[in-house]
């Protein structure tokens, strides 16, 4: 089943965390982004939050709306800058783990 990563893939309520049928769309087109490097697998080195302009996401290809909170930051293995819908960089962040496998620092995991 091929996932559509248009603009018309699914709309997305503005400002509300994504319900399980937009993170079951979202979460394996950002998986396949990050096995086809479209997305950073290294950890970010800063990031920062801000309004968005319209502009796409990186993740799930739909606007970053103003009253929507956009998260742009470096990614530092790669050195690769990324835009996510802040739910979006949450399921990045937990994908590229997976797909890197990287430990989960925050939860004392090693």
């Amino acid at each position: 089943m091929a996932i559509s990563s248009g603009p018309q893939s699914w709309k997305r309520a503005a400002s509300k965390v994504p319900n399980e049928v937009d993170e079951a769309l979202i979460r394996p087109l950002i998986r396949r982004k990050l096995l086809e490097g479209r997305l950073p697998k290294g950890q970010i080195i800063d990031f920062w939050d801000i309004p968005g302009e319209g502009q796409a996401c990186d993740g799930c290809g739909e606007p970053m709306m103003r009253n929507q909170t956009t998260r742009w930051g470096i990614a530092v293995r790669d050195w690769m800058s990324i835009q996510l819908h802040a739910e979006c960089f949450q399921i990045w962040e937990a994908e590229r783990r997976v797909v890197s496998k990287e430990p989960d620092r925050r939860r004392g995991q090693s």
